[in-house]
């Protein structure tokens, strides 16, 4: 049923994106070179953080060496009345149809309230779709804290604007495998936690060259693993920055997570975890059709009941953005990943990228 409702909506998305402005479709597909197999990689874990280090939740994105297609995503905007305005994203991969964020927005003059299936405020990256990234792939924190398509949950989001300042919180279900969960692990006696069991609070200052905020998120934790669980409570605190001035921008953001309550095995055992990353990347744009940039990630702290688990776990990325055409965007990405453990065994993973998306009808937002 999945793969039909898909079938319609991507010749709904043809059909009338260059005819309706608020309709938008973006292909995406991709060329992945790795110095690892395939069945390697996706053994892998990032020790301490996650057990696998591609999440294929809505079919993954660039998860195979050679040819990929990634999604198709199909996004419409549509004004209701003249304070609110109804916003849907889906995307189409070769697994199925899966709604990205489904909301209704209501905006006047300094408040705004947001409800559905929405894309958290939290940080900077987390509000972007993966064809605005100017990176193939996601921060390293970002992956293991929230997941390869960030921190996407149900609920509603309230917020006040005074001219360059923003002020807002959330309630969401808190369902996020990577940092929360409230689902009842039974095997071990853990009851299901109440529900909406997660709240943010954040706080942003934008001007014309500058956007800098902390963010603050807690919720439940309820995961269970290959051989482990964990429950208890899962706290996340951040803090960003992005200047941009005449061709050049550099951004950053820092997450550090806190995780109290039990570690689940065959026998009970009181866990703490206290880990942290950030990322640093700049960007230079060339001219309008050419942009260059780097980024560096580290995990920088990873500790598990008072020990180390490992020291600086890094990541270091070089990109390239191409626009042949308006409408047509090409990535050139290499990376040389050090935060992966294969076998328990540390090891560094060279990757070459190239990905091709194509936007088709409406105005879209890719520079």
């Amino acid at each position: 049923m999945k793969r039909v409702l898909g079938i319609i909506l991507f010749f709904a998305g043809v059909v009338y994106a260059s005819e309706l402005p608020h309709w938008n479709l973006i292909g995406d597909f991709s060329f992945i070179k790795r110095d690892i197999k395939d069945s390697s990689i996706f053994e892998a874990q990032i020790k301490g953080f996650t057990d696998e280090v591609f999440h294929t939740e809505h079919g993954g994105t660039n998860l195979n060496s050679g040819f990929n297609f990634n999604y198709v995503e199909l996004k419409i905007k549509q004004e209701i009345t003249e304070n609110i305005e109804g916003f849907f994203v889906f995307h189409i991969t070769e697994n199925g149809l899966y709604t990205d964020e489904a909301y209704l927005k209501y905006r006047e003059n300094s408040f705004s309230a947001t409800g559905g299936k929405i894309r958290s405020a939290t940080g900077i990256i987390n509000l972007q779709h993966q064809h605005r990234w100017f990176f193939s792939s996601v921060p390293l924190v970002y992956r293991v804290f929230f997941g390869d398509h960030g921190l996407i949950e149900k609920g509603v989001r309230v917020t006040l604007y005074r001219k360059y300042l923003s002020i807002g919180g959330e309630l969401l279900q808190g369902e996020n495998p990577g940092s929360f969960g409230y689902s009842a692990i039974k095997e071990y006696g853990v009851e299901e936690a109440s529900t909406p069991s997660l709240y943010t609070l954040f706080i942003k200052y934008s001007s014309d060259h500058f956007l800098t905020g902390l963010s603050f998120l807690q919720g439940k934790r309820r995961a269970i693993f290959e051989t482990t669980g964990e429950a208890g409570d899962s706290r996340i605190y951040g803090v960003f920055f992005r200047h941009s001035r005449g061709s050049y921008s550099l951004q950053g953001e820092y997450f550090y997570r806190k995780i109290d309550g039990w570690l689940l095995s065959d026998s009970i055992q009181p866990l703490e975890k206290k880990q942290s990353g950030y990322y640093l990347q700049g960007i230079m744009k060339l001219n309008d059709k050419m942009s260059i940039g780097i980024r560096y990630d580290c995990l920088n702290k990873n500790r598990i009941n008072g020990q180390s688990v490992t020291g600086n776990l890094e990541k270091y990325t070089a990109g390239i953005n191409f626009f042949p055409v308006e409408k047509v965007k090409i990535r050139g990405n290499y990376s040389i990943d050090r935060s992966i453990y294969i076998n328990d065994r540390k090891r560094t993973v060279n990757q070459f990228t190239i990905e091709l998306t194509v936007f088709l009808g409406g105005v879209h937002h890719h520079h």
